[in-house]
C-alpha cells in the first residue's frame, strides 16, 4: 500500500497549522514590540481577518490607541490577511 498520498494530505495540514501559529507568535512580538507588553498567543483569536484580543482594559486600549501601526506591521508580514483588531 502506498502511504505517500496520506502523508501529502496531512503535510497541507500541518503547514496551516503552522501559519497559523507563527501569525500568532508574529502578533504577540508586534504588540510586545509596541507597548511592551507579553501577550500569550492563547490569548489572540483570529477570525475572518479580525484578530481578538483577551487581555485587561489597560492593555486593549494600548493596542488600540497603537492598532493602525500594528495593523500595518502585521500585514506588511503577512500580505493583508488582518482587517482589524478588536
Amino acid at each position: 500500500m502506498d502511504y505517500n498520498h496520506i502523508k501529502e494530505f496531512f503535510k497541507k495540514f500541518d503547514n496551516l497549522i503552522n501559519e497559523k501559529e507563527n501569525l500568532l507568535k508574529l502578533i504577540s512580538l508586534i504588540i510586545k514590540e509596541k507597548i511592551s507588553f507579553d501577550i500569550d498567543i492563547k490569548d489572540i483569536k483570529i477570525k475572518s481577518g479580525v484578530v481578538f484580543i483577551n487581555t485587561t482594559p489597560l492593555v486593549k486600549n494600548e493596542i488600540f490607541i497603537n492598532k493602525s501601526f500594528i495593523l500595518d506591521k502585521i500585514n506588511n508580514e503577512y500580505k493583508n490577511k488582518i482587517i482589524d483588531i478588536k
